[in-house]
């Protein structure tokens, strides 16, 4: 009967051992992914802080592209002002303008009505 209980309390030992083994290797199991969640953690922080300023920049780009089409529909404006003013001003010289002698004369500048 004892070398039962001393191979029953052997097995016990050794049994205990490898839950210990089992417990250790499950602990540095929990630290490695207790390491990755924090690592991941930041890495979120981190890519949230980003979107963050890439939000802020794309709403100053959407700022900056309403202002400079808001300019460029003022130069248009402009140019179409200046256009039309020069068109005007050409207008006025061809109209007080008479035609050189030798055009009015020339009998092939002429329409005719056969």
């Amino acid at each position: 009967a004892a070398n039962d209980r001393d191979l029953i309390i052997q097995e016990q030992k050794t049994w205990i051992g490898e839950l210990e083994k089992a417990k250790s290797w499950l602990e540095e199991q929990r630290v490695n992914w207790q390491t990755i969640a924090g690592e991941h953690e930041k890495i979120c922080k981190e890519q949230q802080q980003r979107i963050g300023e890439l939000e802020k920049a794309k709403v100053w780009l959407e700022e900056q592209l309403q202002r400079w089409q808001t300019e460029a529909e003022r130069w248009r404006g402009r140019a179409q002002e200046w256009q039309s003013r020069l068109w005007t001003r050409i207008g006025v010289k061809l109209k007080t303008v008479a035609p050189p002698a030798s055009i009015a004369s020339d009998p092939s500048t002429e329409t005719k009505n056969d």
